[in-house]
């Protein structure tokens, strides 16, 4: 852990269990990496609940397409049933960001049609596919980040003690190579 995240963790805590009873105070916090949240901060007694949000099912994703495209004018070529079949696994965060990037792309589609041209300002399937494959390809860029496939704190943890024993066994073995020279 980083100095300074761990100053953070350490005053938190300090926070938290300090000498004075914390009233009326909700803290709330989101990560999407939770397996890097100090375990200290976890331990029982500390938070009333904590809530894990997954990545939306079905019915979920339909809702949320209902909240961001209720407002937007949508042509009837526009099947919403047909997006929230195409971003099973995606987070809320991106089907929000698909339906604002259609409606960015309607609003260039109309600004760059020509001034005889009559052109409704109303987001047609074309804009939501664009949208779709403009969001897709960055899943893809970020899901092949290597940072995006950094390891656990655990699994750090796993790795550290492995090397540290293979240091302790090479040293061993190199020691007692060393003896068996010496009483040859």
């Amino acid at each position: 852990m980083h100095e300074s995240s761990e100053k953070m963790v350490n005053q938190l805590l300090t926070e938290l269990d300090g000498v004075e009873d914390l009233e009326k105070v909700m803290i709330l916090a989101a990560t999407n990496r939770a397996d890097l949240i100090d375990p200290a901060l976890l331990r029982p007694g500390r938070f009333d609940a904590i809530v894990e949000l997954g990545i939306p099912d079905k019915l979920t994703r339909e809702k949320i397409f209902e909240v961001h495209t209720r407002n937007m004018p949508l042509d009837k070529d526009v099947k919403l049933q047909e997006y929230i079949d195409k971003t099973d696994k995606w987070t809320g965060a991106e089907i929000e960001s698909l339906c604002r990037e259609s409606g960015l792309q309607a609003i260039k589609r109309v600004y760059r049609a020509k001034k005889d041209e009559k052109v409704n300002l109303t987001i047609i399937k074309a804009d939501f596919d664009y949208a779709l494959d403009n969001i897709t390809k960055s899943r893809k860029k970020s899901q092949s980040n290597p940072m995006s496939q950094m390891p656990s704190m655990e699994e750090i943890e796993s790795m550290s003690k492995e090397l540290a024993n293979n240091i302790t066994n090479n040293k061993e073995d190199n020691q007692d190579k060393e003896d068996q020279k010496d009483k040859k």
